[in-house]
């Protein structure tokens, strides 16, 4: 085993090591094991580590310390340990071991209690820290050892969940500056159930510069809170933030302020926002500043905010924003325009609740290359956007995604009239067409539609012959989703079953689809074409006999028709003949009787 560079000897029955065991793996680079039975590994071969770059352990150390034995990995650059049952504390000499190795990453997952303050000292070169699956540290003393990196040049401080069961859940300027100190790029404290961070603590942010991802997501802040983090330009590196769910989908309400504000954490200056629990039936503008070096942002699902939409939403800042995610951050309706947002090139809004919809609500987007929004009700909101209006100012789109939005009238081609040239992808998923809703051949660069789970019994030859065309112009593929719709394989619909197996189009399943036979068994479109021969014969002689009820049918009523129109209109003529030849003789007869 010259070669081999990974070996895993997690779970087996091994308890200790004799010399020289590695000695022949000079290449092994990465080494999972037990704590225990690496610490066994005899002092005199510890030259048989040196060149283990990625350790992983489990259990152990008993005494708290790591072994001797991780001074000899020279090159380690990844280690993560795993303690698998108790609750351990980190104590200052717990990594005295790597005091003189090159450590650049640990992640430290498991039951672990406590840290204490000097325990990170010995991990001169650490750069990154990451805590999986902890969830029972204590936000104080754990913060409090972060002090071991103070004016260190950091990439990232992972804290995701690490005090969801013990933390105190508020971080106060004096716990904030431990972190604050540091010239770190990635910080995140997700799903913590924190409710507080002082706005004072950012502003003395040693390092605020440093800072370029910041991850806050599903903590149980109120919307001060997120404008604590919004409104801090101070910021100046940030590229990413994570916002979602961060109040923990509270139902607040944002309110316009036209004097300056104070509360005990942030100041809020003239034309910003504030908490207020009274509806409002006149809102004017909101506005919103982000810092400019922003590139993403989630801040979905930020609680509800309930009463009567905004006259507008301005953002400001936005200058480089390749991403953003409002889904699920909505007012009651979408009876408002959102400003500033010019430069953006992906925004996700879906589930908004836009029944009433402000056509000119997206206007600002002028280079807006991907728009995802689903599941927003426009099938209601842009029944009567007669004239384009919603789309009109997109001229750079490319990827729509409209699922879910009840849609069962079809598209004209002003609906898109400015993305006949630009739109590549379009997702119509779970609507309720029942026929195809756009002609192609509209589209210049379209590629990819999809029109799953919709209410589609079969596509009629004009619309198999539309796709054809636009197949054919962009002399390239074209993908088609189909899947869910209830096809049916009926008697109409077998031009349809064998387009399915003899387009060059690209079809989900390869277009092998279930559909509801003539027999009203549940059956495939692979399997129906098949049995082409048997199905049309079948087809064939069922409309022969259908054609011949038919014609009989149509041969009485027109006998019939016939009678009644000759009767009216020679009524004179039989009112005679059946005085003189049925009425009169039956009268001398009755006389003669008597």
């Amino acid at each position: 085993m010259v070669f081999l560079e990974s070996l895993n000897l997690f779970y087996n029955p091994m308890q200790m090591f004799r010399s020289s065991v590695f000695a022949s793996i000079g290449g092994l680079q990465y080494l999972s094991i037990s704590h225990n039975l690496l610490s066994t590994y005899p002092e005199d071969s510890w030259s048989d580590l040196v060149n283990l770059t990625t350790v992983m352990t489990i259990g152990g150390p008993s005494n708290g310390t790591f072994a001797p034995v991780f001074s000899a990995m020279k090159r380690l650059n990844y280690f993560r340990h795993f303690w698998d049952y108790g609750k351990h504390v980190l104590h200052n000499d717990t990594f005295q071991s790597f005091k003189n190795i090159s450590l650049k990453t640990l992640k430290l997952s498991g039951k672990l209690r406590r840290i204490e303050k000097g325990t990170f000292l010995p991990l001169r070169v650490l750069s990154s820290l990451l805590f999986k699956d902890v969830k029972t540290l204590i936000l104080s003393n754990t913060l409090q050892s972060f002090d071991a990196f103070k004016d260190r040049h950091m990439d990232v401080i992972d804290l995701t969940s690490v005090f969801y069961y013990y933390g105190e859940y508020i971080i106060t300027p004096d716990l904030f500056q431990y972190i604050g100190n540091i010239c770190l790029k990635t910080l995140s404290l997700r799903g913590n159930e924190l409710k507080l961070i002082d706005g004072s603590a950012i502003q003395q942010m040693k390092y605020k510069n440093c800072l370029e991802n910041l991850d806050l997501a599903r903590n149980n802040f109120d919307i001060h809170q997120a404008m604590v983090i919004t409104y801090y330009t101070l910021f100046s590196s940030l590229k990413k933030i994570d916002l979602f769910l961060m109040d923990g989908n509270r139902k607040v309400e944002i309110l316009h302020n036209h004097n300056a504000k104070r509360t005990k954490n942030l100041s809020f200056s003239d034309n910003q926002t504030k908490l207020n629990n009274q509806s409002n039936n006149h809102q004017p503008d909101v506005l919103f500043r982000l810092p400019a070096s922003l590139e993403f942002i989630n801040a979905s699902f930020i609680g509800h905010q309930g009463g009567h939409s905004p006259n507008s939403m301005i953002f400001t800042g936005i200058k480089h924003m390749e991403v953003f995610d409002l889904s699920g951050t909505t007012t009651e309706d979408c009876n408002y325009t959102v400003k500033g947002l010019e430069n953006v090139k992906v925004l996700n809004v879906s589930n908004f609740k836009c029944q009433v919809l402000n056509y000119r609500i997206l206007h600002s987007c002028v280079n807006l290359q991907q728009l995802v929004m689903h599941s927003s009700s426009l099938g209601t909101g842009l029944e009567n956007d007669h004239h384009g209006i919603f789309l009109k100012d997109l001229k750079s789109l490319q990827h729509i995604d409209f699922a879910k939005n009840a849609f069962k009238w079809l598209f004209s081609k002003i609906t898109f009239q400015s993305q006949l040239h630009s739109l590549r992808f379009l997702s119509l998923e779970g609507n309720l067409f029942t026929s195809m809703p756009i002609n192609l051949t509209d589209f210049s660069q379209l590629r990819f539609v999809n029109i799953r789970n919709n209410k589609i019994s079969f596509l009629k030859n004009e619309e198999t012959n539309d796709i054809e065309r636009a197949y054919l112009r962009l002399k390239g593929t074209i993908t088609l989703f189909l899947e869910g719709n209830p096809f049916v394989c009926s008697c109409d619909s077998l031009d349809f079953v064998k387009w399915l197996f003899n387009t060059k189009v690209k079809l989900d399943r390869h277009g092998n689809f279930s559909c509801l036979f003539y027999d009203g068994s549940l059956i495939t479109t692979s399997e129906v074409y098949k049995r082409m021969q048997d199905v049309e014969n079948h087809c064939t002689t069922t409309s022969h006999r259908e054609w011949m009820i038919v014609s009989i049918l149509l041969f009485v009523v027109i006998l019939v028709i016939g009678i009644v129109i000759a009767g009216f209109r020679y009524r004179n003529n039989l009112k005679t003949f059946c005085l003189e030849r049925v009425i009169k003789p039956c009268q001398s007869d009755y006389e003669k009787i008597e």
